[in-house]
């Protein structure tokens, strides 16, 4: 599917990240499908066009994230300026107020101009601040390093109206990530369990009410947010404000939260541990990760994924919760200085246990590779030889399902998804 292979592209680009000897290979194939994908045609899915810019917005986002850790990877201008094409669609494009005051449309209406009874929902907004935020950083660093190289070249501080493009360009997407963050913590969409619901009951006969639809929430829900809350609580910590957050708590629809006061940290802390306190973990597994609506076994077997719900969308959640996770972890040790101690600490304060989260993401990674292995029976006697494919289905606790054919991208991408957070 689309989306998910914008994921894939995103996993790849992580896996290179964490492996050198994999690298020139991923370069070459993030290459390809960059090149595969580079009409910037508007278009819409629906018209069985599949473009970056479809108006389907969760998919442009995705896309937007895998790009720019593309760039990340490489280094390549090319990445970084197509995953911010993408977030510039999303604001001229997305971001609508006359539904639900504000936030960010799951998908463009075939009217540009009637957008007012847009559907707005969780994973579309938490990729918005994920990505705001992740520009935030790269745009940041770019910012940075050109104002030591001007200061080296002159000598001198230069006027703010003479630094270069990333300096405003980081402070744009800092501002479109607080305004997302705000609107976010005020939808509702966060329940008193600390999990994020799936979007807000706003459709054609009752669009106004913009109430938590209070019935879905999945794994991947309570992922991205994880990468936004990190990243910008992260950037507060390195512009060391002097006062101290207060903890976070539920706040209610219709009553706004200072967003300065609210702690980002303990927020996502109180999404984690709410996770491995829930139905999203099997029990007695040790911590293993399940998502709503997966399928029983039947007779030893999985049924056909095709049917219920989250369908074939859900092969790619929990590990986009994993990876969002390690996301996290990592803006923690960043925002410490590298310093182990120091991010123990901050998470400690926050509710959390950062030795705990490495050891549930290993935890679910140990579980996909010893029970999500897709191979067939076969008999052998001790000491043939036997291939294995390196092929995993999407059940962690196992056995592979061999729905529609067998394992697929999107089931392999899981499972790298999670390897690739456990390499610490």
């Amino acid at each position: 599917m689309w989306w998910q292979s914008a994921n894939t592209v995103e996993v790849l680009a992580n896996l290179g990240l964490a492996s050198q000897s994999d690298k020139p290979e991923i370069v070459r194939v993030l290459a390809a499908v960059f090149n595969a994908t580079s009409d910037d045609t508007i278009a819409r899915c629906d018209k069985k066009v599949d473009l970056t810019f479809s108006g389907y917005f969760d998919d442009e986002l995705w896309w937007g994230i895998g790009w720019l850790r593309a760039y990340v990877l490489t280094g390549e201008f090319k990445y970084l300026n197509r995953s911010r094409f993408v977030f510039d669609d999303i604001v001229n494009r997305s971001w609508w107020n006359a539904s639900c005051q504000g936030g960010v449309c799951w998908q463009a209406a075939r009217d540009p101009k009637d957008m007012g009874k847009c559907y707005k929902n969780a994973i579309t907004n938490e990729l918005f601040l994920s990505l705001g935020a992740q520009l935030t950083v790269t745009y940041s660093e770019r910012c940075n390093g050109a104002r030591r190289r001007m200061k080296d070249a002159t000598a001198a501080l230069w006027p703010e109206s003479h630094l270069p493009p990333d300096c405003a360009a980081a402070a744009y997407t800092a501002s479109w990530a607080q305004s997302e963050l705000e609107w976010f913590l005020n939808s509702g969409m966060i329940n008193k369990s600390s999990l994020v619901n799936d979007g807000l009951d706003t459709f054609d006969t009752h669009q106004e009410v913009c109430l938590s639809k209070q019935d879905g929430a999945y794994s991947y829900n309570q992922g991205v947010i994880l990468s936004g809350l990190g990243l910008l609580w992260a950037q507060r910590q390195k512009e060391r404000q002097p006062e101290q957050p207060q903890r976070w708590s539920v706040v209610a629809a219709g009553q706004p939260a200072a967003v300065s006061d609210v702690d980002l940290l303990h927020l996502a802390a109180s999404i984690v541990e709410a996770v491995w306190s829930s139905p999203f973990v099997y029990n007695e597994s040790g911590g293993v990760l399940r998502d709503l609506g997966e399928p029983l076994l039947v007779q030893g077997t999985v049924p056909n994924l095709y049917e219920g719900s989250p369908g074939t969308d859900g092969l790619q959640f929990k590990g986009i919760l994993v990876r969002h996770m390690r996301y996290l972890i990592d803006a923690v040790l960043d925002a410490s200085g590298g310093s182990e101690d120091k991010a123990q600490a901050a998470v400690a304060a926050a509710g959390g246990n950062l030795s705990q989260w490495r050891a549930r993401i290993t935890r679910n990674a140990e579980a996909i590779w010893e029970n999500a292995a897709c191979a067939r029976e076969l008999s052998y006697s001790v000491g043939a030889a036997l291939e294995v494919p390196a092929l995993f289905g999407y059940r962690f606790l196992g056995p592979c399902a061999w729905a529609f054919g067998g394992p697929s991208a999107t089931t392999q991408t899981q499972a790298l998804d999670v390897f690739v957070a456990a390499i610490f």
